[in-house]
């Protein structure tokens, strides 16, 4: 029997999605009794010896049922069964059958975590100057070669309850290359960190060339609904803040930028005041696994002694520099 493959009688697998539905399949296996008299059972039933026999047979029959389903969903090209039944059938007084069927599908892992899919973060160069968050970060998930999945990371210094946003989107590649996309609408925002909320995933066709040649992200605010008001903004009032020409827009310059001082602090916790500070005057344009990563060494720091080294480290790690 095919061990590998999953099979269950109801119609999902935890952990798993149904990509498709390849329709309904059947393994018989036709099983002669005729090696056991109704007497002979009788009699060796009260030893418990025909009966072990008997049952090896329905045992072996079911097995080879089975085998035959399984074979022809792995040729129909699924990997898995929905809706497991076997069933017994007799034809006669020495001939019984074994049917084995159900639905073939193909199965796709359900990522379990952030770690599992290949989400990318991209940082927004430039948004909206005068709003009270700021749109710092895109990340997003390649799902084909014509679609992604992708979320809105917001930004705050005070305390803000901005519950969807209503954005143009506008992406340029190193061709100088321009992907508009219009009135795109993110929603179910959530805390994601200190100061930073992330919206739920939404779906868009995209060509994934665009990602590969990605050199720049603006993103325009048209909407937005906070405190359950609706805020229109007027496109003779949109004034942008742009990173583009400044040491955050560049990952090299803003590493380069962040050592340099680093080096000349005292302690872990010095250094992640310092970037976190940096990170709060410059709109968020700073990756929260390394402020993380550095909140981290700041912790450790007070129970097993200066950590400077290590946190330096941390940020010359993320930014590939080791």
């Amino acid at each position: 029997m095919n061990k590998k493959m999953l099979m269950t009688s109801g119609y999902n697998f935890e952990g798993y999605t149904i990509t498709e539905y390849l329709g309904v399949f059947s393994g018989e296996c036709a099983l002669g009794t005729g090696f056991l008299s109704s007497l002979g059972a009788g009699i060796s039933d009260f030893l418990g010896t025909n009966s072990k026999m008997y049952s090896n047979k329905l045992k072996e029959a079911k097995e080879y049922a089975l085998d035959q389903l399984q074979s022809q969903i792995t040729e129909a090209g699924g990997n898995a069964i929905i809706g497991l039944d076997i069933d017994y059938v007799s034809f006669s007084a020495d001939i019984m059958g074994v049917v084995a069927s159900g639905t073939a599908v193909k199965l796709g892992e359900i990522p379990t975590s952030v770690e599992d899919i290949e989400t990318q973060r991209y940082p927004i160069n430039a948004t909206n100057k005068g709003l009270s968050f700021r749109p710092s970060s895109l990340y997003i998930e390649t799902l084909n070669n014509s679609k992604i999945s992708y979320s809105l990371e917001l930004f705050h210094s005070d305390e803000c309850s901005v519950s969807a946003i209503m954005a143009d989107i506008e992406f340029t590649d190193a061709f100088q290359r321009e992907n508009i996309i219009k009135n795109v609408v993110f929603s179910g925002f959530k805390e994601k960190h200190k100061k930073y909320l992330i919206s739920d995933s939404i779906l868009q066709d995209f060509p994934a060339d665009y990602l590969k040649l990605l050199s720049g992200i603006r993103v325009t605010v048209r909407k937005y609904i906070s405190d359950n008001q609706l805020i229109e903004l007027v496109d003779s009032e949109i004034e942008y803040d742009s990173l583009s020409d400044s040491p955050q827009g560049d990952p090299m310059a803003t590493a380069s930028e962040l050592l340099s001082v680093a080096e000349g602090l005292s302690n872990a916790k010095e250094i992640y005041e310092y970037v976190f500070s940096y990170n709060e005057e410059h709109g968020g344009i700073i990756d929260q696994k390394l402020i993380s990563g550095l909140e981290s060494q700041k912790s450790i720091e007070r129970f097993y002694g200066n950590h400077k080294d290590t946190a330096i480290k941390e940020i010359k790690k993320f930014f590939n520099l080791e």
